[in-house]
């Protein structure tokens, strides 16, 4: 007999879909997937609130950040110049400015600056500046002209990055140096292209459309130091001095300074949970130039956007310090249980209300909705499906029993164990829908849902569906799942 148990969860989503023998059992495809910290196990998590809709594109996010949360000191911009705030009325945005695209939006001190272009197929930026307590008020006067009309030029949506009192902004084959009223300095660097800004440490880090990297004090007339990340960088984003990256051909990298290394790369499969067409997962290719943040940070964990056959937002990092660091996917449909489209920014408020906001499409709607990361509260559905079984692939194996341990379940909160041979179709094994001891339910399982016998294979795979209706902070979670086996056949 051969056993193998499904109960490190840290471990969350992994890029290979075959079992490793000396490998930690993991899941290779999950949807709203979280393992909690008192280590129990994996359940239903987060619910999506719904923010406001609008019928046209959205591009950022932007809040001052406040002990007190003033949604009316919030930012959020728009195709056609629309701009809305945190607690705007559907479809009614507070301000348009005439004849704009809004591209970009910096919080540099008290200030908002805004980018725009009359069209996206231009490279012409203006920059227009609005006061936060000016937003708050209403007040929209500043924004009747632009500050620096025809400022810059950039294809893109222009990087920028905010460094005390000045902000620094790609463009014009130079990073340009403003502060608050004009550019004051620009800084030339031998490249393509210019994709993203980050900072490390005292350093700001210049990513280009080529494999090079920048690293330079902006105080500085040449750059300090040079690197390669080995791929066409796309966004990048900065946790703990390290820099995630994101790249053009699907990779997800890391970085310190000069030194580059991948964490993931792009999977296509046929046995993820749905097997009727090949799927790809751990694409972090963004297939849309206007894309804003597609990778934020927030309570010490990266957040990104991923471009897979189905768009998701996954988190990476470990929930305990000392375990490993995974990814798992968290958003995968909208408030009103739409799958999402496309996602354009992300945005993290982290004082008091700790919430994680996103824009983004669902069939011919555009949305802001948010996530709040102090709450347990959970969604509807959630499955998770693992990697294929397939120890000794020659041999012909018999499964002996499936042992499953959940928890928090009853009539509205259900858990399903499915298991497939040799990439067949889902069969059901057990619906749970009670508890057998206090909160637990533990069932040793030995023939399929209609008390047919198991069936022979040589690989195998399961998925645990957990599925509630009251949306509350105990959803149901699947503890363990162990599996037990014996070769039969050479």
């Amino acid at each position: 007999m051969v056993q193998r148990t499904y109960n490190r969860f840290d471990l969350w989503v992994k890029q290979d879909n075959t079992a490793i023998f000396s490998g930690s059992p993991s899941f290779i495809d999950a949807k709203n997937l979280d393992w909690l910290k008192d280590w129990q196990g994996v359940t239903l998590w987060p619910k999506i609130n719904k923010l406001f809709t609008s019928n046209v594109a959205l591009r950022g996010i932007d809040a001052e950040q406040l002990w007190t949360p003033d949604n009316a000191r919030t930012i959020v911009w728009w195709d056609n110049g629309e701009i809305y705030k945190f607690n705007s009325t559907d479809n009614t945005p507070e301000y348009t400015i005439a004849w704009q695209n809004i591209v970009q939006i910096a919080s540099l001190g008290n200030d908002y600056i805004i980018f725009t272009k009359a069209n996206f197929s231009s490279a012409t930026i203006n920059i227009y500046k609005i006061s936060k307590s000016d937003v708050q008020s209403w007040i929209w006067t500043s924004l009747a002209s632009a500050l620096l009309p025809s400022a810059l030029s950039h294809v893109w949506v222009p990087p920028v990055l905010a460094v005390w009192s000045e902000l620094f902004i790609w463009g014009n084959g130079t990073v340009r140096k403003f502060d608050w009223s004009t550019i004051t300095a620009t800084e030339t660097f031998p490249d393509d292209y210019v994709t993203w800004l980050t900072l490390q440490g005292s350093t700001i880090a210049v990513y280009t459309r080529t494999w090079n990297v920048y690293f330079w004090d902006w105080w500085a007339t040449v750059e300090s130091a040079r690197g390669k990340t080995w791929a066409r960088t796309e966004k990048a984003v900065n946790l703990n001095g390290r820099d995630f990256i994101t790249s053009e051909d699907w990779q997800l990298k890391q970085g310190s300074y000069t030194q580059f290394w991948k964490i993931f790369n792009s999977k296509n499969s046929f046995r993820l949970e749905d097997k009727s067409q090949i799927q790809n997962k751990l694409d972090f290719s963004s297939n849309d130039d206007n894309l804003n943040h597609t990778a934020i940070t927030a309570l010490d964990d990266v957040y990104f956007f991923w471009n897979d056959s189905i768009k998701w937002i996954y988190k990476y990092w470990s929930l305990i310090a000392w375990t490993w660091k995974g990814i798992h996917k968290i958003i995968t449909q909208n408030n009103a249980g739409t799958q999402i489209d496309f996602i354009y920014d992300m945005y993290f408020y982290e004082r008091t209300d700790r919430r994680l906001y996103f824009s983004y499409k669902a069939w011919s709607t555009f949305w802001v909705d948010y996530i709040d990361l102090d709450d347990l509260e959970s969604c509807n559905t959630w499955y998770g499906v693992t990697e294929i079984l397939t120890w000794w692939t020659a041999f012909k194996k018999k499964l002996n029993v499936a042992r499953i341990s959940v928890s928090n379940v009853d009539a509205n909160k259900t858990a399903s164990l499915y298991y497939r041979v040799n990439n067949q179709d889902w069969v059901l094994l057990r619906t749970i829908n009670s508890t057998t001891e206090d909160i637990y339910y533990r069932e040793n399982i030995t023939k399929e849902a209609d008390w047919s016998p198991f069936k022979q294979f040589i690989d195998i795979q399961f998925k645990i569906e957990l599925n509630s209706t009251t949306n509350d902070n105990k959803p149901p979670m699947l503890n363990e799942l162990l599996l037990d086996y014996t070769i039969i056949e050479a």
